[in-house]
């Protein structure tokens, strides 16, 4: 992110343009050969100073024109120093003056002098050769810069009337001398310029994957959040906005949706607006008819840029002026072709043109809030489709519990003899009914209790009560039906033991795990325990039978809604409500539950209970 706001824009390294990249090469040149002026300032004054000294010693005769020339060289880079310090850019240019400045400066020394021109060219070779270690201007820069040695050495020669029988050879070596330096200066440019090259494409190629992943992260942050606030519109309306603002950095974020009655969009969040701001933007709606422009745009493009001057025709100046916004940017929210909402990022500093990335970012933020509106549309649809089958369930079980309340009634009327002693084929006859129509109201009242646990309505009535208050009242609750003569049903457990908890749902977990022993065994014994832990003053309850047992394959499935174990054939009628029912009840008490089981061999179910059940 940029420090103004502005998401950074970065080009695809395979899409930056060859004279971009060229530009900005001859750029840093200039700038590099700038910072080079003073060191090469520094060498030539110090190595032509040292020459100077060693020809002041051995020629006396030639002082005055020493100290002249010596004067001259540092007038010359002076005047390099303050030129490439005041018109920078014109650094190259400057330098290639300077230094064919000095080159014929040189030349004109020894002409002056009638030196030897075999020195004269150990100079300027020496002088060229400095010139291509110094400044990195390439071939164009290194032939420009070496024309005054060039020209000046067979100037020299003419005027100074200086004589050499090897004359040729030493115009042929100053020849060679700057051609191979051009030559040098050619490849050390080249060089630069792939070197160059391959970091700019190595800092695009890092800038893309920094901004993709910069892009990713925030994406992944937006969408954790809304998904964290999908179970309510408003929360979800208010989170899309705030998170739109942060991720673009924007001074206030507005969502636009639209209301179930008119065709008009308004205001549904807005965060980080002032109080009168947003006051005045949730007493205003999004009119298509008013706002073609702004409309067509968003259905068009999907995005409208709304700054400073080019505000006519998409948002009256005078709006933005009294909302001290410079710029805002707009993104069309679109399900299956049809605009739902807009959402909109506003700036009172505006630092420049809204880049790619900021448009690509806030498109994908659109997109992910289709996404979770839907998710909570849907999620809100399912939560009523919920409750009209629980007030469904509800009203139908009382409904039918009621007559088969009645039945029972009458049937054991029937079999007390109230209306006369019943023969023995119609005392089994009304056994029979009676023992369907308690299985039934068993199994509306399941229905009852899943309805409640599906509802989220599980209040606890907390109380102390004793271990033989709770066997006592599961004894005397147990049906007949349930009882087998070949089963013998144990209880065992402190009976003082003092417990805090739901006793009603405490007697439910016992009773199902109970009919479920006795259901499945058709020998032996089912063991009812309560153990008190000394640890914490929880207690443990446990149910065990040594009836057919649970295979291994079923242990991870059994407390689900509607499973019933394989090991055998399905028995009572149950539909497999019984397990889930004591599962939910344990979690809501805060206990656990726990199965053992070995085919063949019996199943033991552990329920622990805390000392009390936590809050609600």
């Amino acid at each position: 992110m940029a420090p103004n706001g502005r998401v950074m824009e970065h080009a695809n390294p395979s899409t930056v343009r060859a004279d971009d990249i060229e530009r900005s090469y001859r750029s840093t040149t200039t700038a590099l050969i700038a910072r080079r002026v003073p060191v090469a300032v520094g060498m030539f004054l110090f190595f032509i100073g040292v020459a100077c000294v060693i020809e002041w010693i051995s020629q006396p005769g030639r002082r005055a024109i020493l100290l002249e020339m010596y004067v001259f060289y540092v007038g010359i880079c002076a005047l390099h120093l303050l030129a490439v310090r005041v018109a920078p850019s014109w650094t190259r240019l400057i330098t290639v003056i300077t230094t064919n400045a000095l080159a014929l400066s040189i030349a004109v020394y020894f002409s002056l002098t009638r030196g030897d021109p075999g020195l004269c060219l150990i100079a300027l070779a020496i002088y060229l050769t400095g010139l291509v270690v110094i400044y990195p201007w390439g071939l164009s820069g290194q032939a420009l810069g070496g024309l005054g040695a060039l020209i000046g050495f067979p100037v020299a020669v003419v005027i100074g009337s200086m004589s050499s029988e090897l004359l040729v050879y030493e115009l042929f070596a100053l020849v060679t001398v700057v051609l191979l330096t051009d030559f040098g200066a050619h490849l050390i440019d080249r060089h630069r310029w792939e070197a160059f090259r391959h970091a700019v494409d190595l800092e695009h190629a890092n800038a893309v994957q920094r901004e993709e992943r910069e892009f990713s992260t925030a994406l992944l942050q937006v969408v954790r959040s809304l998904n964290a606030a999908i179970s309510a519109p408003q929360a979800l309306a208010d989170r899309i906005t705030e998170e739109t603002r942060r991720a673009l950095q924007a001074d206030w974020c507005v969502l636009y949706t639209p209301r179930d009655r008119d065709n008009r969009l308004h205001a549904t969040a807005i965060r980080g607006a002032s109080r009168a701001v947003a006051e005045e933007i949730r007493g205003l709606g999004f009119d298509p008819a008013q706002l073609r422009e702004v409309y067509r745009q968003l259905l068009e493009t999907g995005t409208v840029e709304i700054t400073a001057g080019r505000e006519r025709g998409l948002v009256p100046p005078e709006v933005l002026a009294r909302w001290q916004t410079r710029a805002a940017l707009c993104q069309a929210v679109i399900r299956d072709g049809r605009l739902i909402g807009i959402l909109a990022c506003c700036y009172r500093v505006w630092g420049g043109p809204f880049t790619a990335a900021q448009r690509h970012l806030l498109a994908a933020i659109a997109e992910q809030a289709v996404v979770a509106i839907d998710n909570a549309r849907l999620m809100e649809e399912a939560r009523a489709a919920n409750r009209i089958k629980s007030e469904f369930v509800s009203t139908v079980s009382h409904e039918v519990r009621t007559p088969l309340n009645v039945i029972v009634g009458y049937t054991d009327l029937l079999i007390d003899g109230v209306f006369g002693v019943p023969g023995r084929e119609q005392l089994e006859a009304l056994q029979r009914v009676r023992q369907q129509s308690t299985h039934l109201l068993e199994l509306i009242q399941t229905m009852l209790d899943l309805n409640r646990l599906e509802a989220g309505r599980i209040p606890l009535l907390i109380e102390s009560f004793q271990i033989d208050e709770l066997f006592g009242h599961l004894r005397a609750g147990i049906p007949a039906n349930w009882r087998k003569n070949d089963v013998q049903l144990v209880w065992q457990g402190d009976e003082t033991t003092l417990i805090r908890s739901d006793r009603g749902k405490v007697e439910v977990i016992l009773r199902n795990l109970i009919h479920n022993a006795l259901k499945y065994t058709d020998s032996g014994v089912v063991t009812v325990e309560a153990r008190p832990r000394p640890d914490d003053g929880g207690v443990n309850f446990a149910v065990t039978d040594t009836g057919l047992g649970i295979s291994a394959g079923d242990l991870g499935t059994i407390f689900e809604m509607f499973r019933q174990g394989s090991n055998g054939a399905a028995r009572g009628g149950g539909v497999g409500l019984g397990l889930y029912i004591v599962r939910r009840l344990t979690e809501a008490l805060g206990g656990t539950i726990e199965v053992s089981s070995h085919p063949g061999a019996g199943t033991r179910f552990q329920v622990s209970l805390p000392p009390e059940p936590p809050r609600q």
